[in-house]
């Protein structure tokens, strides 16, 4: 089994599904009804909804593992796009730390969600 989708909810789903694709290094598939649709990989795409932004409001964490230059490449478009990263998922210290033998930081975006991105799998993953 694995994960095909997940909707997020935004308040503009084309700018923000833009930008996150962007950042991330990701591909935006375009607009289809109250979504935009993001490919992160063969087998997950995210799908950002703003038909109704404000319900049941919460903040979404996303964690992904990434290679050295992804990691770096990331940071320094994030930082392009005005947007902070930090040690936990509520501190823009801009700044990185050290995880089971690699960097982790925590990417904040203006809608609240966290995308954490992890250069070595915790412990609790290689289980």
């Amino acid at each position: 089994m694995e994960l095909d989708h997940s909707v997020v909810p935004v308040k503009d789903k084309e700018a923000y599904s833009k930008q996150i694709a962007h950042v991330m290094g990701w591909t935006f598939l375009g607009v289809r009804g109250s979504q935009g649709h993001v490919r992160v990989n063969d087998s997950l795409v995210l799908r950002f909804d703003d038909k109704d932004p404000d319900a049941n409001r919460k903040a979404f964490h996303y964690a992904f593992h990434v290679d050295a230059g992804e990691f770096d490449g990331i940071l320094e478009r994030a930082k392009a796009e005005g947007m902070t990263y930090g040690t936990s998922t509520r501190d823009p210290n801009m700044e990185w730390n050290d995880l089971h033998g690699g960097r982790r930081t925590f990417l904040h975006d203006l809608e609240g969600h966290s995308y954490e991105l992890m250069e070595a799998a915790s412990p609790a993953a290689l289980d």
